[in-house]
């Protein structure tokens, strides 16, 4: 599991816990990733596409369900391809790399 949890009443909806697996998957340690914005907008780069981050934008806004592959960037410069799950009524965001769809899928089917 990689993830983090936001607080949807605060302006930004700030990332207020990450699990060491997003940690790991993104090269920024937990103190790093804290209060950042939940739309994860310190992990694009130049592949990563205006139509998949309109699309998480607007899921995590409206509270939709929405399952979007999105380029992303570590740290230290790396793309990184995942799916981002946004779940509606709860506020966890799942990342999974491409090969992982189905576990996380399976995971978001427990959560509630």
């Amino acid at each position: 599991r990689k993830f983090v949890i936001a607080n949807a009443r605060v302006e930004n909806c700030a990332i207020i816990f990450c699990n060491d697996g997003f940690c790991h998957l993104c090269g920024y340690s937990r103190a790093e990733i804290m209060q950042k914005p939940c739309t994860c907008n310190f992990l694009y780069g130049p592949d990563t596409k205006r139509l998949a981050i309109a699309q998480m934008a607007q899921a995590l806004l409206g509270s939709e369900e929405r399952k979007v592959e999105i380029n992303l960037y570590r740290k230290d410069g790396r793309r990184t391809k995942i799916l981002g799950f946004v779940l509606e009524g709860i506020t966890e965001f799942i990342f999974a790399k491409k090969q992982q769809c189905g576990t996380a899928l399976d995971l978001m089917a427990g959560i509630g």
